[in-house]
């Protein structure tokens, strides 16, 4: 897929809209570049779809042969909440792509929001805020570095900062420099996720061996 570049003031996705390079057979998606003077504002799903409909930025790769496009974002204030998220990642054999943020201002992920299971009862489940670069447990592949430069980040009630292998490959980096500090704390409304900054494989003894990732943490 081709490249997607925004220059503009101000950002704003709401509502379950979302800005997506995507790739669904052979071949490397795209990239997101975003240069935004003033702010960056992710905030929402849609919770009355009939399948999980997340708003954010988007790169993905879906089967097939590729890598996921790289996220770059420029601006003055970043805000990720109620649901919304900065994605890439691979369900097929390739690399999940890079995100990078610089900020002069705060950069703050907070929250969750609710979006309808992919289930036939259409039952409405949580999904936390987050800046997140995966393989996914039908990838194979390397997941992304995040890197953000920021005066400060705020990660709370829930969101997450993470890079992930659920597939075969290792976990990426993840690189934050802050003039003012960072913040990590509280959980979503139910208690069961915690805030969370993490470079992970995931494993799981109650899952078949070939459903579990393989790899290292970034």
């Amino acid at each position: 897929s081709g490249m997607i570049q925004l220059t503009t003031p101000l950002l704003q996705v709401t509502n379950g809209a979302n800005i997506t390079a995507q790739v669904l057979g052979q071949g490397n998606s795209g990239g997101i570049v975003v240069n935004a003077r003033d702010a960056i504002a992710l905030d929402g799903t849609d919770p009355f779809q009939g399948n999980a409909v997340i708003g954010g930025i988007f790169t993905s790769l879906l089967g097939g042969n590729g890598n996921g496009g790289n996220i770059q974002l420029s601006t003055g204030s970043l805000s990720i909440t109620n649901g919304a998220q900065i994605n890439s990642y691979t369900n097929g054999i390739g690399n999940a792509g890079n995100i990078s943020i610089q900020a002069r201002s705060g950069i703050v992920v907070d929250g969750e929001g609710l979006v309808s299971s992919v289930r036939a009862d259409g039952l409405q489940v949580p999904i936390s805020s987050g800046i997140d670069s995966s393989v996914l447990a039908d990838g194979s592949g390397q997941g992304g570095t995040i890197q953000i430069q920021a005066e400060s980040l705020r990660v709370t009630n829930g969101a997450g900062v993470t890079s992930n292998t659920l597939g075969q490959g290792n976990a990426g980096n993840i690189i934050i420099k802050t003039h003012k500090g960072v913040e990590v704390g509280g959980s979503d409304r139910s208690g069961e996720f915690r805030s969370i900054i993490a470079s992970k494989v995931f494993f799981d003894e109650s899952t078949p061996s070939f459903a579990q990732g393989t790899g290292q943490g970034g």
